[in-house]
């Protein structure tokens, strides 16, 4: 029965996660490009105003679901000083992202030696890379073919990996689903770099007996059926949450054999109350 309910567990609330960088010089709409992407993957998700954001100094991180895969993005900051720190996240990428001004000609050249030297690392043999010209809604912007050309001699060293050049427009919203799209079908079909497999619901609360009937008959199913076992048995119950990467919700690693009790604010006595963790 446990193993059923591990197997059921796993096929229903576990997503393959895909690490995708964010790179390219600062301004060239790296952080704008994430907004529009969980804007466009993510039900209600809001997002903040686009024209708030300012250049990116560190880190900003979001993910998305697309299908049965979960895309975390790492939106690295594009200045000088920030370029040394992206080859420390290179070793656990599934993807690239690389983000182009194409209405800053100056600084064109710049922007091939970063590329150039990001390809050249061994780190990232076989990495699928998606190179976005942005900023096409702006009629002076250079073509797809004038950025091919100024980056043809990076061609030779980009090697045999999946490689895509597409135009895009992070501000309108342009060519962003496309780009996604086409990038979970690469890491996907990558065997060299096997997803990790993340529990969907970590971060959640277990569902009030009320609220079991809007996921779905299979979710509410499970949900219904795992919280009075849990109480009846909570050893067992404990052992199962375990194996499907949850923590039930007390201080220590031991089996709470002796502690199980119910949680008032967690449906009213049904079970013990759950929180979620990642393995």
């Amino acid at each position: 029965m446990y193993t059923l309910l591990s197997g059921l567990y796993k096929y229903v609330f576990q997503k393959d996660e895909y690490c995708i960088l964010i790179l390219g010089l600062d301004n060239a709409g790296k952080t704008t490009f994430l907004e529009q992407s969980k804007t466009r993957f993510s039900k209600n998700y809001k997002g903040m105003s686009l024209s708030k954001i300012t250049t990116t100094v560190g880190l900003n991180i979001g993910t998305v679901d697309v299908g049965k895969a979960r895309l975390m993005f790492w939106d690295l900051g594009g200045q000088e000083e920030l370029q040394s720190l992206w080859d420390k996240y290179y070793a656990e990428c599934h993807g690239v992202i690389y983000v182009i001004d194409s209405t800053d000609e100056d600084r064109l050249s710049e922007s091939k030696q970063a590329f150039e030297k990001m390809v050249m690392s061994e780190a990232l043999d076989g990495v699928p890379i998606l190179v976005l010209a942005n900023k096409q809604d702006v009629e002076t912007c250079l073509s797809i073919p004038d950025i091919k050309t100024a980056f043809s001699d990076c061609t030779s060293k980009i090697g045999r990996r999946d490689c895509l050049t597409q135009a895009c427009s992070a501000l309108t919203g342009k060519g962003v689903r496309e780009g996604i799209e086409w990038m979970v079908k690469c890491v996907v079909r990558n065997v060299h770099r096997p997803p990790r497999q993340r529990d969907i619901t970590v971060g959640a609360r277990r569902l009030l007996p009320r609220e079991w009937g809007q996921q779905g008959p299979l979710k509410a199913w499970f949900s219904a059926l795992w919280v009075p076992f849990g109480a009846a048995c909570p050893s067992l119950a404990w052992a199962g949450l375990q194996e499907a990467r949850l923590e039930v919700g007390y201080p220590s690693t031991a089996c709470p054999r002796s502690s199980a009790s119910a949680s008032s604010d967690h449906g009213g006595g049904l079970g013990v109350g759950v929180t979620l963790k990642e393995a």
